[in-house]
């Protein structure tokens, strides 16, 4: 008896998975080897740093758009919705040296999630943010369990600042995270121009917004000129700000806004906050709050 086999090819969409990426501990160019590669590979994309580890940076990987130095390559858009994670298992990323250099750049709409890791002595001295810049096209961060010490945004125009972090038109999410001593000419810790903003379970210490002109907006803490909509909002919620300086107005938050945007606060708790207005200042007392 013949038997016939018949063979049939049948044609399956292949399932498009998420990278993974294991940073071993102090090796700087396999995040940025890794991190050029997320970029490109159309996938979300995750990567985990060393238990405890420590990651230094001396030079700079980019300069993009005039906006200054990098350590790490500007995070793109290469996915519909989450584009990266990076799992910091309490890792610390530092720079090293005299070169200004920020650490991280987003621009163009990615969305980035950034877990339990600590970003230590960045600086820029150009524009924004002296450890993270994030802008435009919906770009959306997120940090969850991080700290925040010692960075510094240098520069002194009046829309700059953001010791730490600097977002404009995009969106940021701030979860139990620590900012400690950083330096901005608005906002000490935290600059959020035209966008929106939710701070959460955090804690902001000896942050100071340095700039005495008086078009600034000051806030040693957080500056908010404006949310992200005609009805945008800010939320700070659960969170303490203690010897926080302005050396204009806001000892801990400058909050501005337009049209029928708004802010929550909610549990919050201010201590030993001050803003200090130099006798050189010529312009309005409002709004010089501790």
């Amino acid at each position: 008896m013949n038997r016939i086999f018949a063979f049939i090819v049948l044609s399956l969409p292949i399932a498009s998975y998420s990278a993974n990426f294991t940073i071993p501990n102090g090796d700087v160019s396999s995040f940025i080897s890794a991190l050029q590669t997320a970029n490109g590979n159309d996938e979300a994309d995750t990567i985990f740093l060393a238990l405890g580890g420590l990651y230094t940076f001396t030079t700079a990987n980019n300069t993009i758009n005039n906006d200054g130095p990098n350590a790490l390559p500007a995070i793109t858009n290469d996915v519909a919705g989450l584009d990266l994670v990076i799992i910091g298992n309490g890792a610390t990323l530092q720079r090293s040296g005299p070169n200004d250099i920020r650490c991280l750049y987003l621009n163009g709409g990615p969305e980035l999630k950034i877990f339990d890791l600590n970003f230590h002595n960045f600086r820029t001295s150009v524009f924004k943010g002296g450890a993270i810049c994030a802008k435009f096209q919906n770009t959306v961060l997120t940090v969850s369990g991080c700290t925040f010490t010692n960075n510094v945004c240098a520069a002194t125009g009046a829309e700059d600042g953001g010791g730490a972090i600097r977002v404009h038109q995009a969106e940021l999410t701030v979860l139990n995270c620590t900012f400690l001593n950083n330096q901005g000419n608005d906002g000490g810790a935290i600059k959020s121009l035209q966008s929106e903003l939710v701070v959460e379970d955090s804690y902001f210490a000896g942050n100071q917004a340095l700039s005495t002109l008086t078009n600034s907006n000051g806030g040693g803490a957080i500056s908010v000129d404006g949310a992200k909509a005609t009805n945008g909002s800010v939320s700070i919620s659960r969170s303490e700000f203690h010897n926080n300086l302005s050396m204009y107005q806001g000892g801990a938050l400058m909050l501005f806004f337009y049209n029928q945007q708004h802010c929550t606060l909610t549990d919050c708790y201010f201590d030993s906050n001050r803003a200090q207005k130099p006798a050189s200042i010529q312009g309005p007392n409002w709004g010089f709050g501790g």
